[in-house]
């Protein structure tokens, strides 16, 4: 257990330096997780960026029941999907934002990987879904986007599932990940 905890605190913090904003946000919308890049462009703390008001803090008034309605829809159909949505700066100005989703689940065919681990020892630091995606992103000009800081990415935002079978998270995190 303590290793497990070990690997997550470090999957956090190589999360946290992604100059990205990352939410990961449970399927009936509640967040879990926001990045440290979040943090810093919301002004949130992190206890105001968990839970079902995440939303409503962080994004136009008007965009926020039609992004919980896309995202509905498309979970209910098993698919990854793309949107646009204005988000709130900490001085309250509002930025147009293209979500990223659709784009990186298409490395993962839109579907996240159950592995199935017994031993921390099996859990790659790469694997052909992310060496594809790194390999993309620097044809686009991104940099510092090594493979094994994209499955880093890809296991934080639940595109992987790599917890052992015998973790406490894993039945949950499996769940999460299987479409309705």
């Amino acid at each position: 257990m303590a290793e497990v905890r070990k690997s997550e605190a470090e999957l956090r913090t190589i999360v946290d330096m992604i100059p990205q904003l990352i939410a990961v946000l449970a399927p009936d919308g509640q967040a879990l997780y926001v990045n440290q890049s979040t943090l810093e462009y919301t002004g949130l703390s992190p206890d105001q960026a968990r839970g079902f008001e995440f939303r409503q803090r962080v994004f136009h008034p008007e965009d926020v029941e039609r992004l919980r309605a896309e995202r509905g829809s498309a979970l209910e159909r098993g698919e990854p999907f793309e949107n646009e949505q204005r988000a709130k700066r900490q001085d309250g100005v509002y930025r147009w934002f293209l979500s990223f989703d659709a784009y990186c689940w298409q490395f993962v065919d839109g579907r996240p990987r159950q592995n199935r681990w017994k031993s921390l020892r099996q859990i790659p630091a790469t694997t052909a879904e992310s060496d594809a995606f790194s390999r993309e992103l620097k044809r686009r000009g991104f940099s510092f986007v090594g493979s094994t800081v994209i499955y880093a990415h890809m296991q934080a935002v639940g595109m992987v599932n790599d917890h052992l079978i015998d973790c406490y998270r894993y039945r949950d995190v499996r769940r999460l990940g299987t479409p309705t």
